[in-house]
């Protein structure tokens, strides 16, 4: 930035200046979003993880259900005179 500050005008640095805090701070957004985006990665994952084993049990019981429903209905249209 010394050497920028050479021929202009205090104006000039002065928007200059401005111009590199903003960038800065853009920076360092940049860098707290990705950290955030990353940790959203994780939870995510690690909810998928825990999720995976309770909607299997959920699928099994369904399917059981249904089994037993439905054979019991085969049996009751059987058994119709």
């Amino acid at each position: 930035m010394a050497v920028l500050n050479q021929g202009l005008t205090d104006r000039q640095i002065e928007k200059l200046t401005n111009l590199l805090m903003e960038f800065q701070e853009s920076i360092e957004t940049s860098k707290n979003c990705e950290q955030h985006l990353i940790s959203l990665k994780e939870s995510v994952k690690a909810l998928e993880e825990n999720m995976v084993p309770l909607l299997k049990v959920i699928k099994n019981a369904k399917r059981k259900l249904n089994d037993a429903l439905n054979k019991d209905v085969e049996k009751t249209v059987i058994n119709i005179p």
